[in-house]
């Protein structure tokens, strides 16, 4: 009953959430490099064209005029950001038979010093909860595509 309610609420406030960009003259071409990470939290094959979202982010954030650069560190000072692209989800029922359900979560930022100290510095971000019967895969490319759409 807790997981339902869980859900209920997940599908009443999350499915809402947009991309959030905090800097609307933020350029992509204007950075050194972005790198592009993947964090799979996906059980129950919820999340299986990891390559395929690498491969769309990087080709949608190059089009943009982004260097995409993913051995380099994240750094303010070196104008250099992360695209982190995270699913955390899992499948309904202990039987491992139901839908997907779960979290898209996406963030460009940085880190730099602040007051003496490392802050991670947002660009932007977009969390997105979905269940879907099959896997999270189209969700994840929607996502990417929306929140990329919404830099210069």
């Amino acid at each position: 009953a807790m997981r339902a309610a869980i859900i209920a609420m997940m599908l009443t406030f999350g499915s809402q959430a947009g991309a959030d960009v905090f800097d609307t003259d933020f350029k992509l071409r204007k950075l050194a490099s972005i790198g592009v990470s993947l964090y799979d939290g996906a059980t129950g094959a919820c999340w299986t064209n990891l390559k395929e979202v690498r491969e769309y982010a990087e080709e949608k954030l190059s089009m943009k005029g982004a260097k995409i650069d993913n051995e380099a560190y994240v750094s303010l000072e070196a104008n250099r950001y992360n695209f982190d692209i995270e699913v955390i989800g899992e499948r309904l029922y202990t039987n491992g038979t139901g839908p997907c359900y779960g979290n898209v979560i996406l963030e460009l930022y940085t880190v730099g010093h602040v007051n003496g100290s490392v802050h991670v510095i947002s660009a932007g971000d977009l969390t997105h909860v979905r269940v879907t019967k099959v896997n999270l895969n189209r969700a994840v490319i929607e996502k990417v595509s929306q929140f990329i759409a919404e830099f210069k």
